[in-house]
């Protein structure tokens, strides 16, 4: 499944600007240096999305700026509560400025918002299906 269109435009305000010509370009992504995080099962870039946020088993963490990619293994995913508001600040305190994941529940949403973390759900596929949607559509909104 891609990325839903809505599920972006609903969350355009913590997005990239857009020029006054209507067209957002990569480099405009690229330049507000907004870490991109993707919930995978696995550390490499064609893993599968791991739909559960607070405990999906990997963060891929892309810097658009020059496609660097760091996988964070979750380290709470074993912890019997409060996972998600746990995920939620490591992200925070690794520069994240976006989630694409499956799912995030209302508290680590809470904590996310507060961060001014823009969060994407309801994706599936391999990460980097995702990231590729995901760039392609920051491109055509406008």
């Amino acid at each position: 499944m891609k990325i839903n269109a809505n599920d972006l435009n609903d969350h355009q305000q913590n997005q990239v600007e857009v020029p006054e010509h209507g067209q957002p370009e990569e480099q405009d992504l690229k330049s507000r240096g907004e870490k991109i995080c993707i919930t995978a099962q696995g550390p490499e870039l064609n893993s599968p999305i791991d739909p559960r946020f607070g405990r999906a088993q990997f963060f891929l963490i892309i810097d658009p700026k020059d496609v660097k990619i760091e996988a964070v293994k979750n380290p709470n995913t074993d912890a019997p509560h409060g996972v998600g508001i746990k995920s939620a600040h490591l992200l925070s305190l690794k520069g994240v400025g976006i989630v694409l994941t499956g799912h995030v529940g209302p508290k680590a949403d809470q904590v996310l918002q507060a961060a001014k973390i823009q969060i994407i759900t309801g994706i599936s596929g391999t990460a980097k299906d995702v990231y590729d949607d995901y760039i392609n559509q920051v491109s055509d909104v406008g």
